[in-house]
């Protein structure tokens, strides 16, 4: 009886935290309980949400929309990045005032203060924006604020609050050298991890090398809380990074959420806005990448082993399936797990979550 009890009191409790969507757990897994499909508040009731199906046929020519000026993009400063992992994603972190980003139609100015990534377990899904029904391995946010509002969490209760560029990255040839920062992720192996001396790199070598063909729409966060506050551009042009460097990603683990299942979130319905483009659409042939065959979407679920390649893209496991000498230089393959964090938060919020889902089956049965 005292345990039955004390079950319940926790449920509860976890009933009045499930009232914050910041306080609520959630996870990529489909159909899951704490899946998208379930995500709380304006994920599920906004007319606005991120991402979505870019439909080329569908979009407007808009002649307003033009080059951005990127301050300090192009340069290597003397400073030094953060690198975490928060448990979904690996992200970067720079000072707000440093790089700005402003023009390509955008009415103010906005401070790029992080970078995160989105991913699937192999390369035929990942990204969170999709182009005619085409996905890419992965997709990178360059998040910035307007500096009209205090700060970033300031930013985030109005429309014209963020502004993210988005780029599509594919898999294939050598390392890019560009992405050499994504070596630290083997020292982020672990949800709740962070790194603070990471050099300062060229943002500029990251995005694509024609930044004037891009899309643009109004949206939201990915992410809970969803809040519909970013004006979205997604460039055109993919970029390529190795298989190496796109493994040294999928090693990450994330918390309430398998390594079998990418960090990405469906496309959401369009509704009455408009994606407008600052190039002729038709410009678009033969200029991405080749079109992936997206029948196995329904099942990028299903556990994956993605191929293990040194740092010149060499794949390290053999004919037979057994790894070659130099395995040791290439990333771990992902183990199929659930990581409830390694920090005393996630260990309490695991508890909460295990305490509940008994509470429910108890339930059910009776």
């Amino acid at each position: 009886m005292d345990r039955f009890l004390l079950i319940a009191f926790l449920c509860v409790n976890w009933s009045h935290l499930a009232f914050s969507q910041a306080a609520l757990p959630w996870t990529y897994i489909p159909n899951a309980l704490l899946g998208p499909a379930n995500w709380a508040g304006i994920c599920s009731t906004g007319k606005r949400q991120s991402p979505i199906d870019i439909k080329s046929s569908e979009t407007t020519l808009d002649k307003g929309l033009g080059a951005f000026t990127l301050k300090n993009y192009d340069r290597k400063l003397n400073k030094t990045f953060t690198g975490s992992n928060n448990g979904h994603s690996l992200g970067m972190s720079f000072p707000a005032g440093v790089y700005n980003v402003s023009g390509g139609g955008l009415n103010d100015v906005y401070t790029t203060v992080q970078f995160h990534f989105h991913y699937g377990p192999n390369n035929t899904v990942g990204s969170e924006h999709i182009v005619d029904g085409e996905h890419y391995a992965a997709e990178l946010h360059f998040v910035s604020y307007n500096t009209k509002y205090a700060d970033l969490m300031d930013a985030l209760n109005h429309e014209d609050g963020l502004a993210v560029l988005g780029l599509f990255i594919r898999v294939g040839g050598k390392n890019n050298t560009a992405f050499s920062f994504l070596e630290s992720a083997r020292n982020l192996t672990s949800s709740y991890t962070s790194i603070s001396d990471i050099p300062a790199f060229r943002f500029d070598r990251i995005l694509p090398a024609n930044k004037t063909k891009y899309f643009r729409y109004s949206g939201s966060l990915t992410t809970p809380s969803c809040k519909e506050s970013v004006t979205w551009t997604v460039f055109r042009d993919a970029v390529n990074i190795s298989q190496y460097q796109m493994n040294l990603l999928r090693q990450l683990r994330k918390t309430y959420t398998t390594t079998s299942v990418g960090n990405f979130r469906p496309v959401q319905p369009l509704y009455d806005r408009t994606i407008r483009t600052s190039f002729q659409v038709a410009e678009m042939t033969n200029t991405t990448s080749t079109k992936i065959n997206t029948t196995v979407t329904s099942n990028w679920a299903e556990t994956t082993t993605p191929t293990i390649a040194d740092q010149n893209g060499t794949s390290l496991i053999s004919s037979t399936g057994v790894a070659t000498t130099n395995a040791e230089e290439s990333p771990p393959a992902p183990t199929v797990e659930f990581d409830l964090g390694s920090s005393a938060v996630g260990m309490t919020t695991g508890l909460f979550l295990s305490m509940l889902f008994a509470s429910m089956s108890a339930l059910i049965v009776h």
